[in-house]
C-alpha cells in the first residue's frame, strides 16, 4: 500500500510540474520559390546565455515542457545565425506559435543591429558656471546659460568616434553686489552673451557607436570655438538702462570633457583664453553642465 501511494503522489507531482509548464511551435516555410529547401536549418532556444534546446529544422517544430520565462529563439544555417527572436513569451499551461518564412524582408535579426557610417545627435547642453578658479575681487557671481547642439557621429570602431559638434548658446552673467564695474553707482548689473559654436570631439564608449542610439557609458573630450553673435554689459542707473556692445574678443575656445551614460551626461568646460575687452572682467573660466542627447535617424 505504500508503494502504491508514493507512485500516486510521484505521478501527481509530475502532472502538477506539467502543467506549470508551456510549448513553443515554429512553424518554417523553408522553401524556395520552386518549392525547393532553400537552407539546412536548425533551431536552437535559449535563456539568456544559457541553451535550453537545439533542434534540426523540419516544417513544424515544438520546444515542449519548458517553464513560463522569456526566451530567445535563434535560425541557423551551417552554424550562422539567420534570425533571432528575442522576446518569446512562454506562459503557463499554453502554447506560444512562431510563423517564419525564410527569406522575408518582414523578418528583422534583432541580433544584427543595423550599422551607421554616420548619423546626428541633437543635444540639449545646461551649463553653469561660479568664480572657483578666480580671486576674491573678481566681480562676476555666476552664469548660466543654455541652448542646442547637433553632434555628427563618425564611428571609427564600435567603441571610438569622431564628432563634429554646433550649435548655439545664450549665456547670462551676474555681477556681484557692491563690485559696481562702473565708476557710477548702479545697480541690476548684466553681461550676456550669444553664440554659435562649433567644435571637434573625441568619443569613447562602452557600447556599440556604430548603431543608434548609444548605449551604456561613453567620454567625449574635445575643443568648442565660440563666435560671438552678440555680446553686451548692460546696468541701470535710477530709471535709465544702458547698454554696451561688442566688448567680447574673438578668442573664446574652450577644453571640454563629458561623462555620461546614455542618453545623459555631465562634462566640465574650461576656457584657457580671456575673450572679453578691457575694462570689463573676464568670464568664469570653468563651467559644469549637464546634457541629453538624442539620435536622429
Amino acid at each position: 500500500m505504500k508503494k502504491i501511494t508514493l507512485s500516486f503522489v510521484a505521478l501527481f507531482a509530475s502532472m502538477f510540474s506539467f502543467c506549470q509548464n508551456g510549448n513553443i511551435e515554429l512553424t518554417i516555410d523553408n522553401s524556395s520559390a520552386d518549392g525547393e529547401i532553400a537552407y539546412d536549418l536548425s533551431a536552437e532556444l535559449w535563456l539568456d546565455s544559457v541553451l535550453i534546446s537545439s533542434k534540426a529544422e523540419t516544417d513544424c517544430l515544438i520546444f515542449e515542457n519548458i517553464p513560463a520565462n522569456i526566451y530567445r529563439v535563434e535560425i541557423k544555417s551551417a552554424g550562422n545565425n539567420i534570425l533571432s527572436y528575442n522576446y518569446v513569451v512562454v506562459e503557463e499551461n499554453s502554447t506560444t506559435y512562431l510563423d517564419i518564412v525564410i527569406p522575408s524582408s518582414d523578418i528583422v535579426n534583432d541580433s544584427d543591429p543595423e550599422e551607421f557610417p554616420a548619423y546626428i545627435e541633437f543635444v540639449v547642453p545646461f551649463r553653469f558656471g561660479f568664480p572657483i578658479l578666480e580671486d576674491e575681487t573678481y566681480k562676476i557671481k555666476r552664469e548660466i546659460a543654455f541652448g542646442y547642439e547637433y553632434n555628427i557621429v563618425m564611428p571609427l570602431s564600435k567603441h571610438f568616434a569622431l564628432i563634429n559638434t554646433f550649435g548655439t548658446g545664450f549665456y547670462f552673467y551676474k555681477v556681484k553686489d557692491g563690485m559696481d564695474i562702473t565708476s557710477e553707482m548702479n545697480d541690476k548689473e548684466r553681461f550676456f552673451k550669444w553664440t554659435i559654436s562649433e567644435g571637434l570631439l573625441f568619443r569613447v564608449s562602452s557600447g556599440n557607436l556604430k548603431t543608434a542610439p548609444i548605449t551604456g557609458w561613453f567620454l567625449d573630450v574635445g575643443a568648442i570655438y565660440h563666435f560671438p553673435l552678440l555680446f553686451t554689459y548692460n546696468y541701470k542707473i535710477d530709471h535709465t538702462r544702458t547698454a554696451t556692445n561688442r566688448i567680447h574678443k574673438y578668442s573664446d575656445v574652450s577644453i571640454i570633457a563629458k561623462l555620461g551614460f546614455a542618453p545623459f551626461g555631465l562634462f566640465v568646460e574650461y576656457n584657457p583664453v580671456n575673450y572679453v575687452k578691457s575694462p570689463y572682467p573676464p568670464m568664469p573660466k570653468l563651467r559644469f553642465g549637464v546634457s541629453l542627447q538624442v539620435p536622429m535617424q
